[in-house]
């Protein structure tokens, strides 16, 4: 076998045009599911624990959301986002912002269900015993149940880096 074609463009292939041209390769690709990872996870954090919270029709409506950004096609959602946002915010918008963007949108979306999932995975019980401890609302969340629930719910956390592919 030759890997010559391979070993002679090995930094094109990691780098890209990098530093003389735009950044591509294996480089942009650690660099997207770094960037859309963190901010699937935040996003999914905070929107999983308003989906545990919420009463009502903003949960109902949160779960609408959320469930729209799951059904839709990845490459949908970073074509939308790549014409959408200049056009909604009339600013140039730089071209790794709306895949990191719609990444972290669906990433978000998958994460929030895994976060109430692993919120739900608990007792009832041990709401009650934070809370005739003493704890606020957030407290009992932040220091009984989060730290509870974490081993639930951190395989799905790798989850947003398969989808740089795309």
């Amino acid at each position: 076998m030759d890997f010559s074609g391979i070993s002679d463009n090995l930094s094109y292939l990691l780098l890209g045009a990098y530093p003389d041209g735009p950044l591509g390769g294996a480089a942009l690709t650690l660099l997207l599911a770094s960037l859309s990872g963190l901010a699937s996870a935040v996003l999914g954090l905070v929107l999983g624990v308003a989906l545990a919270v919420l009463p009502g029709k903003p949960r109902l409506l949160l779960v609408a959301l959320l469930g729209f950004f799951r059904a839709i096609p990845v490459l949908m959602l970073i074509f939308w986002t790549y014409f959408l946002l200049p056009i909604v915010f009339h600013v140039d918008v730089p071209a790794l912002a709306p895949v990191v963007c719609a990444l972290s949108l669906i990433g978000g979306a998958y994460l929030a269900h895994s976060v109430y999932a692993g919120i739900h995975s608990l007792p009832a019980g041990q709401w009650a015993a934070a809370r005739a401890l003493g704890l606020r609302p957030w407290q009992v969340l932040r220091l009984v149940i989060l730290p509870q629930a974490l081993p639930v719910m951190l395989p799905s956390f790798l989850n947003p880096v398969s989808y740089t592919h795309l």
